[in-house]
């Protein structure tokens, strides 16, 4: 997971570098960029390309971020960027008594009146929240409604990851489209193949064209079709076996963030 840390350079400094240490021992890995040198006048045209691989942006909220115009700018753009993706980002951090904008007043990670370590205790559960795994697979299946359950949802909480199933969720919204933004704003896609569901595929293929982490499992005696030959899936025959391999799998991910 990245996420992009939009600060005053003159007066955070210090602190901003405490932070990315932090970050990075949580396996999230931070993205500094002077957007003023990067792109100036035309920022907000540039704000997808300045949050590139970014999945959250934190805003260090301080006297000298809030007095700043250019960082207002900043904010403003990020702030545009989440109403036109209907996709909350930003998380902001109250370093010190500030003015802030009040849009961001019901999301605020308090740091005042606390140790850093403290402070960074709340980050980290409110990055976890947004560290989800999107799971494609067969509903109304006992089988595997059973190993959701028992084992997927499990192991994905164990590496600070929540699941999301789109059955699980209550919404009147089109289900498509809520498919396709929940896969959109997950950090892992998981496809289970198992019945081969051509939904699943549908999801795997827009996973893929999205550049997503893919983990493919699938019930021991069926085959994948040919156009996800050659992928690396998870066998199983029991939910002891996909507890072990989707714990390896994830240890590998969790420990190797995405690359800069």
């Amino acid at each position: 997971m990245q996420v992009f840390i939009c600060y005053n350079h003159e007066s955070d400094q210090a602190f901003v570098e405490e932070l990315s240490k932090s970050l990075n021992e949580i396996a999230v890995t931070p993205q500094i960029t002077n957007l003023k040198l990067k792109y100036g006048e035309q920022l907000n045209k540039n704000a997808d390309d300045a949050l590139r691989n970014c999945d959250q942006v934190i805003i260090v909220l301080s006297k000298g971020f809030t007095q700043s115009k250019w960082h207002q700018r900043e904010l403003f753009a990020f702030l545009m960027k989440e109403e036109t993706d209907e996709s909350k980002i930003i998380i902001p951090i109250l370093r010190e008594d500030c003015e802030f904008n009040p849009l961001l007043e019901d999301r605020i990670c308090d740091f005042r009146n606390k140790t850093f370590k403290q402070g960074f205790k709340l980050l980290a559960k409110r990055i976890s929240l947004s560290r989800q795994v999107f799971i494609s697979m067969k509903f109304g299946d006992e089988t595997l409604d059973s190993a959701f359950e028992g084992v997927i949802k499990p192991v994905i909480e164990e590496f600070n990851y929540t699941a999301m199933r789109i059955d699980k969720i209550q919404d009147s919204g089109k289900i498509t489209d809520q498919m396709l933004k929940e896969i959109a704003r997950s950090e892992i896609v998981l496809v289970d193949l198992t019945g081969g569901r051509p939904n699943c595929y549908y999801e795997a293929g827009y996973a893929q064209a999205l550049e997503k982490k893919i983990i493919y499992t699938i019930k021991k005696g069926e085959n994948p079709h040919f156009n996800l030959y050659g992928y690396r899936c998870i066998e199983w025959a029991t939910e002891q076996d996909l507890r072990i391999e989707l714990r390896k799998r994830f240890q590998s991910l969790y420990r190797t963030p995405k690359s800069g």
